[in-house]
């Protein structure tokens, strides 16, 4: 018995939105060519590029029956559906995930005109890099390169980052004499 395969990309029903994402790809299963399917799989939005992985599967999925002709059809084209694009807000300050990624001797950025100054950005940006310190010497070297900006940091920041500040002091002198 041969099965044809269709891929569908549709809107993601609202119960399954956290699981799937706004689209799903979801390919049906059917005896004849363009005949009602029932869905065989359904591949969630967060996969690279769905479009070929589907096509992919498909072309995997035929191989499975093995009394089927080595030349299945190629699958239909995927219908497109329009998603709405999630724009990030990128600000001039770079939030590092990993140790490696840190220049421990640069000056996070400050305008010259201080008003202008997004402090909420600028102290996320400082703390991360304090968080991801090994050393008083990779704490020391952020402290004098960002010294003025600590300085003109509002108080509800500054206060914050000097505890953070003192206690990973304390925490990478622990480390080090254990």
């Amino acid at each position: 018995m041969r099965e044809f395969y269709s891929i569908v990309s549709t809107g993601t029903p609202k119960r399954d939105i956290d699981l799937f994402g706004r689209t799903t790809v979801r390919i049906d299963g059917a005896r004849e060519p363009g005949g009602a399917g029932v869905p065989v799989i359904y591949l969630s939005a967060y996969v690279d590029d769905a479009e070929v992985f589907a096509q992919r599967l498909c072309a995997a999925l035929s191989w499975l029956d093995d009394r089927q002709n080595l030349d299945s059809p190629a699958p239909p084209p995927v219908q497109q559906v329009a998603t709405v694009p999630v724009e990030e807000e990128v600000g001039p300050y770079s939030l590092p995930e990993y140790v490696e990624d840190v220049d421990w001797s640069e000056r996070l950025f400050l305008p010259e005109d201080l008003t202008a100054t997004d402090w909420r950005g600028w102290a996320e940006a400082f703390e991360r890099r304090v968080d991801l310190a090994m050393s008083d010497g990779q704490l020391a070297m952020l402290e004098a390169e960002n010294g003025a900006g600590l300085k003109a940091c509002p108080f509800r920041y500054r206060g914050a980052l000097g505890r953070k500040l003192q206690t990973r002091y304390v925490e990478t002198a622990s480390q080090v004499a254990a």
